[in-house]
């Protein structure tokens, strides 16, 4: 929709109500107007943020808050702050254990949540700006996208930007070793951004640790070095990426030590064969076009 064909005066007093993709100019008396938001906001901070299903519910009702505020044009800090807490809530359900489709989708409403953010620091609205530039960083790092040119000295001195520019610079050397230890420091949610990318680099460093090791390694070792939260973890990752070539030990024994020379040789395998499978795809649509 253009919205600034479409904008309105509100003039709904109904606190809450669910978001619809509108296909048509809507009638001010479903858009609530200014005053009413902000109750709708306070109301939804007491709300329960730790249920799922509540968690769903608020998460509607603060698209829907940012649609009444688009279509009348509302560019304030209030804006600023209800954009803010829903890019975090879309975040935090990148994260948890819902759907592979809902969190695809919930990656595109930060991603949304952002350009609109941009924009509004954009006209000097004060906001939680270093904390979404961080944000902004970390997701972009590996499409090969620098901020570190637009950045202020005193933006560069933030915590949580320099922190960002620190997982930049780890990942353009390969240090994987800096990317796990900035991963498990991560301020605010940018935890919930290096997620995104986190099995690759594991993936890498997997290869990196068991080709220079070549003998044995501990499991609280990989645990500690890849950032995992305990030796299962661990464990489950090296199976799924078939690497669980594990020494045969006494049933006693304290903690699992990989073999490292046939891990590699397996993952290396495992990586040729993606590889193969990719380029037969792209063949494949070439031939088609």
């Amino acid at each position: 929709m253009d919205w600034y064909q479409c904008t309105v005066v509100g003039t709904s007093q109904h606190l809450f109500k669910d978001y619809v993709h509108l296909n048509s100019e809507p009638h001010p008396s479903t858009v609530r107007p200014y005053g009413v938001l902000l109750q709708t906001f306070e109301a939804l901070k007491k709300r329960d943020w730790e249920d799922e299903d509540s968690c769903r519910w608020i998460y509607n009702q603060l698209k829907s808050i940012k649609q009444d505020l688009r279509l009348q044009r509302l560019a304030n800090e209030f804006t600023v702050k209800v954009f803010e807490t829903h890019a975090r809530m879309a975040l935090q359900f990148v994260r948890v254990h819902f759907p592979p489709l809902d969190m695809l989708d919930d990656m595109a409403e930060y991603e949304q949540c952002q350009i609109t953010l941009d924009s509004l620091y954009a006209l000097g609205i004060q906001g939680k700006e270093e904390e979404f530039i961080a944000y902004k960083i970390l997701s972009m790092v590996r499409r090969n996208y620098s901020e570190s040119g637009r950045l202020t000295p005193q933006q560069k001195a933030d915590t949580a930007i320099r922190h960002a520019l620190d997982v930049q610079k780890a990942l353009e050397g390969g240090d994987y070793h800096a990317f796990f230890n900035l991963y498990d420091d991560a301020p605010n949610m940018s935890g919930f951004i290096m997620d995104s990318f986190l099995e690759c680099e594991r993936t890498k460093a997997l290869l990196i640790i068991t080709e220079t090791y070549r003998h044995e390694v501990p499991m609280s070792f990989l645990t500690k070095e890849l950032a995992f939260e305990n030796e299962e973890e661990t464990i489950e990752f090296l199976v799924k990426h078939d690497a669980n070539t594990f020494k045969i030990q006494h049933p006693d024994a304290k903690e699992k030590i990989l073999v490292c020379k046939p891990a590699y040789g397996r993952m290396l395998q495992k990586a040729c064969e993606r590889s193969r499978m990719m380029r037969g795809s792209s063949s494949k649509g070439k031939e088609r076009a």
